[in-house]
């Protein structure tokens, strides 16, 4: 018994004579600043400085407190805000104090001069916004902020003057470096 296999191959004719799919590339970007610029308001000061005034040890009087913003504009505006911070991943690190260990140690802004036991006590206030509340010092020198926030521009803090009664009679100083990166 022989089998027979008969295979028939059935194929209906396809014929093109021009194929087309149509689709659509969507387009987006964000045009940012290319750079900002931060000033430091203090009081009535608007020139970087942080001035505690005259402290008066032998009656304990004088400022030992006193609240500062970093403000971060657009290149030549004269409002805050930075839209640069949009090419970020959401969020903005503000890092204190020089490479060289050399604002900075355990106890906060190291200060020169009469003060050179004086100690300058950073604190950031923005309590909902700030990822630490903690004094800046040497081993906490970073504090993120999320990119709405910082959008804005302004970043305020507390800064205290401690160990004033051990001081020497005249004038003490400190500076400290302000860094703000966004990935």
């Amino acid at each position: 018994m022989n089998k027979w296999l008969l295979l028939i191959m059935l194929s209906p004719a396809v014929v093109a004579s021009e194929l087309s799919f149509e689709n659509h590339i969507s387009i987006i970007g964000t045009a940012v600043s290319s750079a900002c610029s931060v000033t430091i308001e203090s009081g009535s000061s608007q020139n970087g400085i942080v001035d505690f005034g005259i402290y008066d040890k032998s009656a304990q009087i004088g400022t030992v407190n006193e609240y500062f913003s970093l403000n971060i504009r657009e290149s030549g505006s004269n409002s805050n805000g930075c839209s640069a911070f949009k090419a970020g991943n959401n969020l903005v690190t503000v890092s204190f104090g020089d490479s060289g260990n050399n604002q900075l140690d355990d106890e906060g802004v190291i200060t020169h001069g009469a003060g050179d036991g004086v100690r300058i006590e950073i604190v950031a206030t923005d309590k909902n916004e700030a990822s630490s509340l903690k004094p800046i010092t040497i081993n906490n020198n970073h504090i993120q902020y999320k990119q709405a926030f910082a959008l804005n521009g302004k970043f305020n803090y507390m800064a205290t003057a401690k160990h004033l009664d051990s001081a020497s009679v005249g004038d003490y100083y400190g500076s400290l470096s302000v860094v703000f990166t966004y990935k």
